[in-house]
């Protein structure tokens, strides 16, 4: 069984529901037809996913994704450019990204924040970096 299959089982029909709604569109033909194939296995018709996801709505936790409401993360890694006067560092930062809908609650909406640092919290960053 593919990854993408063994994924789909994982979720809940809420989450699949979601999981259609953020992701459907990135796939390939293939594995659209795969994510189709369980939509249909569960019995969920693609026309009604809009009033499925209004009206069940899971419990509220500390641990869910505030878009799609899942509680499956992951650890994204990705490097960052800090940016004072005419130097630069990269800084390795961890974001924790929902696997439903790619949502990263902690990732800036807005590289230009990255930029705008003091010249100490720009020492105290190539400090980090250097160990």
């Amino acid at each position: 069984m593919s990854r993408l299959l063994n994924f789909l089982k994982t979720l809940t029909d809420f989450e699949l529901a979601q999981f259609y709604k953020y992701r459907y569109n990135q796939f390939l033909p293939g594995s659209k037809d795969k994510i189709l194939s369980e939509l249909k296995e569960r019995g969920m018709d693609i026309n009604s996913l809009n009033s499925y996801r209004q009206n069940k709505r899971m419990k509220t936790e500390s641990a869910q994704c505030p878009k799609c409401h899942s509680n499956k993360f992951y650890t994204a890694s990705e490097v960052e450019t800090i940016e004072f006067m005419r130097s630069t560092i990269e800084v390795d930062e961890y974001y924790k990204t929902c696997l439903v809908c790619l949502f990263s609650e902690e990732k800036p909406e807005n590289y230009e924040r990255h930029k705008l640092v003091s010249f100490f919290e720009f020492l105290r960053m190539r400090n980090k970096t250097r160990k």
